[in-house]
């Protein structure tokens, strides 16, 4: 059988890439390495209780705001279980020992802040009124938002995100608190573009939500909608090879042998794994060598907590706690004094209780420091392997005794990943947590295309161009407009809303 599109990973950006082809009359089959699909959209469990392994809430919900109206194309809007964070305090920052309220809404945001800086009111305003007038451009009219044009006429590509915010205020303390989610992006200073600042922020900013039952729910209904569009998804399916034929790709080799034959391919892997894939004289070498030589963002080390009952608190927001004078974690990074930072919060599943059963804590971790056991495999790396991480489990837990004294007597159990894993189980190159790192010194470079030098290859996710639930919901957008049509796509999004 040939299909009309093989889609390569079963995260966000491939399963919407799938559900929109099948729903426009198209043979898709979507090709999974793993036993489980979606990415970072999975969730587990431990003694019952739920973790979610990438998303851990989203923006821009509410009626006639940017996700909603994107999700209504795809039915999502109306069936994804959701629960409002707290609209005064969707994230807490605890900085120095004082904490901030991030707050839903534009004029909440900006009260809310006002209140901790009233000097900087006018500052605060202009730094919102500025994130919106960036968010602005995105539309339905975003298929041309990473155009040639567009990124050498928009300075926003071009203005590191830590010099807009140092430009919007004098206040180094205030400086700090509206760049207190740049690990939502895993921000480098004088490096990460503006535009990817102000567009997740405005994203959340709208309105902030946590799924209910974690990540796999999204994944779930995605696969339904492909199933019941006549498409298919096989996993334990890893591709090997995308091989060539007269110009273009031919078919796809699956570990074991098999050949999968179709007209058109979509990876939805990293792009310098996607062109190791590609055999034959597909792709030039300097193509290659662009793609490979990106840089990408920092992995993460995860810690994931069974609380015992009655223990600890749901949380209804998000703590994003500094123990440093430098929010930019990526700047100040130092093996040596581990950890400095943590991002907290307490999923939510159906019927929530007043209490949380389980809790998870992020902060950033360097590959380098897991080098040593790149070559094995997960459940495989040793006792020196499982040794380094309850150490690093166990100076995180004493960290964040520094916000909620007496937390470890409310844990029954804990579990850990490190950039290793994350790369294992996503194929991501050295754990990275966002992908590729998007570059104001260089742009032009760093921006990819859905579209590749092979004229049936197409790229999707969250390395093309932004990352996130927003991102990569625009990518696979902008990846189909390329194979249905942009205009038709744009026909489509605004009947439906």
């Amino acid at each position: 059988m040939k299909y009309d599109a093989v889609i390569i990973g079963s995260g966000l950006g491939g399963l919407l890439s799938a559900a929109m082809l099948s729903k426009e009359g198209m043979q898709v089959l979507v090709l999974e390495k793993n036993a489980v699909i979606g990415g970072c959209l999975q969730t587990f469990t431990r003694k019952g209780h739920l973790f979610d392994t990438g998303v851990h809430y989203i923006g821009s919900m509410g009626k006639g705001e940017i996700l909603n109206m994107l999700f209504r194309y795809f039915g999502l809007a109306q069936k994804l279980p959701l629960k409002r964070l707290d609209e005064d305090c969707f994230d807490k920052i605890i900085y120095k020992g004082e904490s901030y309220a991030y707050a839903q809404g534009y004029d909440n945001f900006i009260d809310k802040l006002s209140q901790k800086f009233p000097q900087s009111r006018t500052e605060i305003r202009t730094y919102v009124n500025n994130i919106k007038k960036i968010s602005a451009s995105v539309d339905f009219d975003h298929m041309q938002i990473f155009s040639q044009q567009t990124l050498m006429s928009n300075p926003y590509f071009r203005y590191p995100a830590s010099d807009f915010i140092d430009d919007s205020t004098k206040d180094p303390v205030l400086r700090n608190i509206l760049a207190g989610l740049n690990c939502l992006y895993a921000g480098v200073p004088g490096v990460t573009p503006a535009y990817i600042h102000a567009l997740i922020n405005a994203f959340f900013i709208q309105s902030a939500w946590r799924i209910v039952n974690g990540g796999s729910s999204l994944a779930r209904l995605l696969s339904d909608m492909i199933t019941e569009n006549g498409g298919e998804i096989r996993k334990n399916a890893e591709v090997v090879a995308l091989n060539m034929g007269s110009g273009k790709l031919d078919h796809a080799v699956l570990q074991g042998g098999e050949k999968v034959y179709a007209d058109r391919f979509i990876s939805n892997v990293h792009p310098s794994l996607t062109v190791d894939l590609v055999k034959g004289e597909g792709l030039r070498k300097p193509y290659k060598n662009r793609i490979k030589n990106l840089d990408n963002t920092i992995g993460t080390f995860i810690l994931y907590l069974v609380l015992r009952e009655d223990a600890f608190p749901y949380l209804n927001y998000n703590v994003n706690y500094y123990d440093r004078d430098d929010v930019w974690g990526t700047r100040s990074y130092d093996p040596e004094r581990w950890p400095d930072f943590f991002l907290l919060y307490t999923p939510v599943t159906s019927n929530q209780p007043e209490f949380a059963r389980s809790l998870i804590a992020i902060t950033y971790m360097k590959y380098e420091e897991v080098r040593k056991w790149e070559h094995t495999t997960i459940e495989k790396r040793g006792d020196d392997y499982r040794s380094f991480k309850e150490d690093r489990a166990q100076r995180l837990l004493a960290l964040m005794e520094k916000v909620y004294p007496g937390i470890r007597n409310a844990v029954e159990s804990h579990y850990s990943s490190t950039p290793l894993t994350l790369r294992d189980y996503t194929h991501t190159p050295r754990g990275s947590v966002y992908g590729i790192l998007q570059d104001s010194r260089n742009f032009m470079e760093s921006i990819l295309s859905a579209r590749t030098k092979i004229p049936n290859l197409f790229l999707t996710g969250q390395n093309v161009n932004v990352h996130g639930m927003l991102g990569v919901t625009l990518s696979s957008l902008t990846t189909c407009s390329e194979i249905l049509g942009q205009e038709y796509v744009l026909k489509k999004l605004q009947h439906a809303v």
